[in-house]
């Protein structure tokens, strides 16, 4: 998804994009957004196997540069890359040496990488930071958000699975009557939803939504939010939405902890192994009931990313 807004802001620019991919998965999303997909008919766990047919392709479409985003990626398969073709790697585990000509690291933990210091004097272009995170084009053109005195409508978000009840724990427990609406996105694979629905089916108050194209609409319409600590936390500040980040996976812990020592996302902790429904409910009835408090979150939010970064990376890429 991350691709499609780089391709989509690089499409706007008045470039010519193409994909090439593994297999066939991702073909039908690709061909309803617009683009030319061009089949390895590879293994996508096994990048190392498809270079000679890679290589083929981009000289054969006299491709200009190419940007590689896969967590498989090696050294050698970036050089390989670099020796025919300019080479930006989208990076979030620097867990190889820097090779590319440009690499992007957008995480709000990018200095922890340490990239610059420790790749000094490199030829390597750095572009790092949230200002670089590449959003869907409909979080670019957002507004001041506007913080209304009380919290009237809170939104709950756990990623795709769901996989440690939050969403139920939550609801259980919240003081449901101090809120107008209480919104549970659930995620494509949340095992809960048919029984949350039979539960609140009695309370207006309550929307259970189940893996929406569209979530920028409620977090539009929240005046806080509870989320897990994925990107979904740079959608929410290019929003200007007030929240509260807990943490699912290894790989969250780095940008919960960024957002935290900021002083911009509150991190209550790893839902695996404490009570992190405490925490918020305690949260919820602090800070977050204090307009000054939420206001200043939205605007810090709103300045560390503006949902531009697709158009940044677009820019540099196509030089």
């Amino acid at each position: 998804m991350r691709c499609l807004s780089i391709a989509d802001a690089m499409r706007e620019q008045g470039a010519e994009v193409f994909f090439a991919v593994a297999d066939e998965n991702p073909v039908a999303l690709l061909d309803e957004r617009g683009y030319e997909v061009k089949v390895l008919s590879s293994d996508w766990q096994d990048l190392e196997g498809e270079l000679p047919k890679l290589l083929s392709l981009l000289q054969e479409e006299k491709a200009e540069g190419i940007l590689v985003d896969h967590y498989g990626a090696t050294e050698s398969y970036l050089k390989s890359l670099q020796q025919v073709i300019p080479v930006t790697y989208l990076d979030d585990l620097n867990d190889i040496k820097v090779v590319e000509n440009r690499r992007i690291c957008y995480g709000a933990y990018y200095e922890d990488f340490d990239y610059l210091s420790k790749n000094a004097g490199s030829k390597t272009e750095f572009l790092l930071g949230p200002s670089y995170v590449p959003l869907r084009g409909v979080f670019q053109e957002n507004h001041k958000k506007q913080i209304r005195g009380q919290v009237e409508t809170l939104l709950i978000m756990s990623g795709g699975s769901d996989p440690m009840g939050i969403i139920k724990k939550l609801l259980g427990r919240l003081p449901l009557a101090n809120y107008q609406k209480v919104i549970a996105i659930c995620g494509a694979f949340c095992e809960d939803y048919a029984a949350l629905v039979e539960t609140y089916k009695q309370m207006p108050q309550v929307e259970l939504v189940k893996a929406t194209s569209h979530i920028e609409t409620y977090m539009e319409q929240a005046d806080v939010a509870i989320s897990a600590a994925g990107t979904t936390l740079y959608e929410l500040c290019a929003m200007g939405t007030p929240t509260i980040s807990y943490v699912l996976a290894d790989n969250q812990i780095p940008n919960a902890r960024a957002f935290a020592k900021m002083g911009i996302i509150p991190w209550v902790g790893d839902a695996r192994t404490e009570d992190v429904t405490t925490n918020i409910l305690q949260l919820l009835a602090g800070k977050y009931t204090e307009q000054t408090y939420r206001k200043q979150q939205s605007e810090r939010m709103q300045q560390l990313v503006d949902g531009k970064g697709a158009k940044r990376i677009a820019e540099k890429m196509i030089g």
